[in-house]
């Protein structure tokens, strides 16, 4: 299942209300790039995390992001990557 792009609200846990946009995958490390809501937090979460947490209705998928709305979630993500290394 494809699921870069997505939005997910966390409806459980520490981070309950934060919106979660899935940036990119890595393959070999089977790691997604998140931006996290509003906060415009950077995270790395393994994908078994993320597959745990959509199972387990932790994670509720809002929409596939659409193009316009991605980029700019993608080119903040790449920001905050940036003045944060």
């Amino acid at each position: 299942m494809d699921l870069l792009r997505n939005m997910y609200v966390v409806g459980k846990g520490d981070h309950t209300g934060q919106f979660l946009a899935l940036i990119d995958f890595d393959e070999d490390k089977k790691i997604y790039s998140v931006l996290g809501l509003p906060e415009s937090d950077i995270m790395y979460i393994s994908e078994h995390d993320i597959n745990d947490g959509i199972e387990n209705n932790i994670l509720e998928l809002i929409e596939k992001l659409p193009d316009m709305i991605f980029n700019d979630c993608q080119s903040e993500f790449n920001h905050r990557k940036t003045i944060n290394t």
